[in-house]
């Protein structure tokens, strides 16, 4: 004697889509892909004032206001003269193979 095991799938049941012994007649659905978000660059990882010494004959030091910014091949400084930042002075690449030494006074 043969005993079939129906079970009603949780949409609603159709006259296709009852299944029996655990397989089912219609086909399932696709598991959902999932994009993960990928970040935005360049994505600002700090900012604030630091002073900066000209690079002509005088040697002045001046206040600029500095922003680092996380780039996909590393990070770079954008510098301004104000807090807007609209129209940067100057750009300075910063690769991952840079070594810098700094002055302590």
């Amino acid at each position: 004697e043969e005993i079939l095991n129906l079970t009603k799938p949780q949409e609603e049941a159709t006259s296709s889509s009852w299944s029996w012994f655990g397989s089912s007649t219609t086909k399932p659905a696709p598991p959902a892909v999932v994009k993960k978000a990928q970040p935005q660059y360049p994505r600002k990882a700090a900012e604030g004032w630091l002073w900066k010494q000209d690079s002509d004959w005088m040697k002045r030091w001046r206040k600029r206001w500095c922003i680092l910014e996380e780039q996909r091949d590393g990070y770079s400084i954008k510098y301004s003269r104000d807090e807007k930042g609209k129209n940067p002075l100057g750009f300075v690449p910063l690769r991952s193979n840079s070594a810098f030494a700094f002055n302590e006074d």
